[in-house]
């Protein structure tokens, strides 16, 4: 209903009650208002909203050194999930979740994604505290900001990829983690790019080390995936076998590893196992697969 012209054809034969064309009008303009107020409040509310609005501070309790800390945790329904990223790289309204996955220790350094801090056994504590906690520094990291820059987070990923190691932990928890990285560094390329501040000159070189860190951290997830993939008995982080092939599908795409993607992808469109929703990513990717082909002269 967006003119006065198809409301008034809509209520037609009202008039009889009283209801001419004036009042028509009048509720016109009325409910006319009422959307662009809507809209202006929705407007202010978005532009309102900071990083910090979708946060809380929780209490933890380092399993190998006994310390009682906060760490900063996204407010449950708090943040409007948007539209993945195509290797299901998660986004939110106003907040980069993947920031908020990991928990450090400031005390010990012992660091691990949020789902494995817990679980960890008395042998990987013994690892840890040799292998970390011995020679672990505490360093002020500005711990004031409420909300951590990308830099931090990827501190404390990488200090979670350091534990992983020294754990022993499971190829794919290491993969998964390196995987993490690759995004945020991902998302940081999209903050440099929004917030505009650098010269154009300075932009570039930035954006250039991020992408090539990007893709640093992106190799080594696919590869440990790979690995993980022939190992590990699903579900593996979380993931059944499905979910697993269109991540490795989308990954190796990204890294043009196109023979890589088009096998996952194959996979994934005679099995009939799949639901609908990964089905219509895999004919998507396939569809892309044979762009990029074209675009670079494949056959």
């Amino acid at each position: 209903m967006n003119n006065i012209q198809e409301i008034k054809h809509l209520l037609g034969g009202l008039e009889k009650y009283g209801l001419d064309e004036e009042t028509v009008q009048k509720a016109f303009d009325d409910t006319g208002r009422h959307i662009e107020r809507k809209k202006e409040i929705q407007e202010k509310k978005a532009v309102a909203l900071s990083e910090e609005d979708f946060l809380l501070l929780k209490s933890v309790v380092c399993p190998v050194c006994d310390n009682v800390f906060s760490t900063m945790t996204v407010k449950t329904g708090k943040a409007r999930r948007m539209q993945p990223d195509f290797d299901l790289r998660p986004r939110y309204e106003c907040i980069d979740v993947n920031k908020y996955d990991v928990i450090s220790c400031r005390k010990c350094g012992y660091t691990a994604l949020s789902k494995d801090f817990s679980h960890v056994t008395p042998g990987q504590m013994q690892l840890i505290s040799e292998g970390v906690k011995k020679n672990y520094k505490l360093i002020d990291e500005g711990l004031s900001d409420f909300a951590p820059g990308y830099d931090v987070s990827i501190e404390r990923y990488k200090l979670a990829l350091l534990n992983a190691m020294v754990k022993r932990a499971r190829v794919s928890e290491k993969a998964y983690i390196c995987l993490k990285i690759a995004w945020l560094y991902r998302g940081k390329i999209e903050e440099l790019i929004k917030e505009g501040e650098l010269i154009a000159a300075e932009l570039a070189v930035k954006l250039e080390e991020c992408k090539a860190e990007e893709i640093k951290f992106y190799q080594s997830a696919y590869e440990g995936f790979i690995e993980a993939r022939a190992k590990e008995s699903f579900p593996i982080r979380g993931m059944d076998s499905n979910t697993f092939e269109i991540l490795l599908a989308a990954m190796s795409f990204n890294l043009d590893k196109l023979d890589d993607s088009a096998r996952f992808v194959s996979t994934l469109l005679v099995s009939h196992s799949v639901n609908r929703a990964i089905k219509n990513r895999a004919l998507d990717l396939k569809q892309m697969i044979l762009e990029r082909r074209k675009e670079i002269g494949e056959h």
